[in-house]
Parts: structure tokens; sequence; C-alpha cells
């Protein structure tokens, strides 16, 4: 099969359904320009709308039949590099409006966009998947892994005490003088306790004894009288 046979048996866009998600995509550029245009996800949305534009001329230009063959290498080259980078980054970006209560409506819009884009271009250049390698590039190891843990010295386990012993004499004057510091606290403590105990205590008051004084006999006649 030749190249030129290849082209013409390669799969067209539907033109109509292209033009709806890049309208899609262009309303929601213009509108959300000025509240949104300094936001990181913008940047991808800018991005997407440019290469679907470019998708969708080149799609115009396929229509015309002199025209086919020399397009469809551009039309596929447009659709592979949308399904392998922009497509994945543009749901990361739009993953995180979807995220924001305020505008989860139209990460929502961008989002399922987004999906028919995929959908559509899926024919034409179908999504590698990461596992996927090319048989040239998978080395194979024959025999055993020799474990190179149990040949290699991994030495001694060496504590910080052994290796700052000045840090370890510091402490241990720390140590020192945190034990003596509270004993003289308590017993200033207990002194200053007594001697503002010594000094809330009230004056004892003296009992005064009356004395009694002898009466006379005048007073015992006016006694009996009352």
């Amino acid at each position: 099969m030749t190249k030129t046979q290849v082209m013409k048996n390669a799969p067209e866009i539907d033109t109509s359904q292209l033009q709806k998600i890049y309208a899609t995509l262009h309303l929601a550029f213009h509108r959300n320009k000025n509240q949104h245009g300094r936001c990181a996800w913008w940047k991808w949305l800018s991005i997407l709308r440019r290469t679907v534009l470019k998708l969708f001329n080149a799609a115009e230009r396929q229509q015309q039949p002199q025209r086919r063959d020399a397009i469809a290498g551009t039309i596929k080259n447009l659709a592979a590099h949308l399904n392998e980078h922009v497509i994945p980054r543009c749901y990361l970006a739009f993953s995180t409006v979807v995220a924001d209560n305020q505008f989860a409506a139209l990460g929502t819009v961008l989002i399922a966009t987004l999906a028919q884009l995929q959908r559509l271009i899926a024919p034409i250049a179908p999504r590698s998947m990461p596992t996927e390698r090319k048989a040239d590039n998978v080395t194979r190891l024959e025999g055993p892994v020799p474990r190179k843990a149990e040949e290699e010295d991994l030495g001694e386990v060496v504590g910080r005490d052994a290796v700052f012993p000045e840090k370890v004499e510091e402490k241990e004057k720390k140590a020192a003088i945190s034990e003596k510091v509270p004993s003289e606290s308590i017993t200033s403590r207990e002194k200053s306790a007594d001697t503002s105990a010594k000094e809330e205590a009230p004056p004892r008051k003296k009992n005064k004894t009356k004395k009694k004084t002898k009466k006379n006999a005048i007073d015992e006649l006016f006694d009996a009288l009352g």
C-alpha cells in the first residue's frame, strides 16, 4: 500500500462537530477573558482554542479533492498533538476550575467539550498508552541480579554522643545546674511564705481583765434601795 493510498483511506473529521466544539471554546474564551485571563488554567484554554482552529481550517481544506492528499498528513499531526499533549494538560487545568464551587459550571462545560474533541479525533490519532514500548528500547537482564547490599560495607552505627562529646558535657553541666536551681528556689519560696504569713497574721488582742472595785457602805445602801 502506497503513501497516497494511506492518505486516501485515512478517516476524515466531521467538520460540523469540530465547528461546534470550536464555537464553544471561542465563546468561553471571550466571555471569561477579563475575569480569568490571569489564571494558570487560562493558558491551556488559549492553546486548545488555537489548535482546534488550525485543525478546523485544515479539515475545511481537505474537502477540496485536489488538496486532500497534502492536507491529510497535517490533520493527522494536529490530531496527534492534541491527543497526546494538549488534551491531557487541559484536563488537569480544567479540573481545578471544576473544583472551585464558584466556577464549577464553566469547568464542567470545558471538560465536556474536551471529551467531545477527544472522541472526535480518536479514530485519526489514537492515543498511545504509556505502557507501550518499542522492542528496540527494551533491555532484558539475563541471570540472577546480584545483591549489592550484602557485598557493600555499610559501616558501624555511630551515635551523636560519640561524634560530639563536647555537647554531651554541656548537657550534663546544664542538667546539674538545673538540679541545684529548684532546691534553692524552694527554700527561698518557703522563707518568703513564712515572712508573708507573719506579716498577714493579725495582732492578738490582750484579754482585758476588769478589776473589781470594792463597794463601800454607801454603795451597798443605794443598791438595797434600788
